[in-house]
């Protein structure tokens, strides 16, 4: 077996100007569509990217929201539950350590580097007392913490 790598394929990652090219129009054109939606269909080209690359460049052409309320975020991760197998509030500060800040954001498949939606500290506050996310299921060094969005139990009564 041989030990040169120079018969290996280069990969070629997208520069963020490829990533503007593509996602201004993209959003002009599905004014709906999520950074999720628009990553899949920047893939869908051919072209190679790292989702944190992809979500900063993102977020100067169509900013994510953030959501204030609890009633708001409540809202968005039932809609996003509804798209996603699964749905998490990110809790991220790092390392704890530098001056990293913190940021609270909504993320799905457990992908924090390509957020969905801003939250307040508030609003996270009022969302793990109320239940709607569980407790911090991330076991790490690092100054973070992931809660899965808890769905609201059915209140649907079937034929008796």
């Amino acid at each position: 077996m041989s030990t040169d790598q120079t018969d290996r394929p280069t990969v070629v990652w997208a520069t963020d100007e490829q990533v503007e090219e593509f996602a201004r129009p993209y959003f002009a054109d599905h004014p709906a569509a999520d950074h999720k939606d628009a990553l899949d269909a920047f893939r869908a080209t051919g072209q190679r990217i790292q989702s944190f690359q992809f979500a900063r460049v993102a977020d100067r052409l169509a900013p994510i929201p953030t959501l204030d309320t609890a009633e708001a975020a409540t809202s968005f991760l039932a809609g996003m539950a509804t798209r996603y197998e699964w749905v998490s509030v990110f809790w991220d500060r790092g390392w704890g350590d530098s001056d990293q800040k913190l940021e609270i954001t909504v993320i799905q498949d457990g992908d924090g580097q390509l957020p969905l939606a801003r939250v307040t500290p508030d609003v996270y506050r009022e969302l793990r007392e109320s239940g709607v996310i569980a407790r911090n299921s991330l076991q790490t060094m690092k100054a973070r913490r992931l809660h899965d969005y808890v769905a609201a139990a059915s209140t649907e009564i079937g034929p008796s």
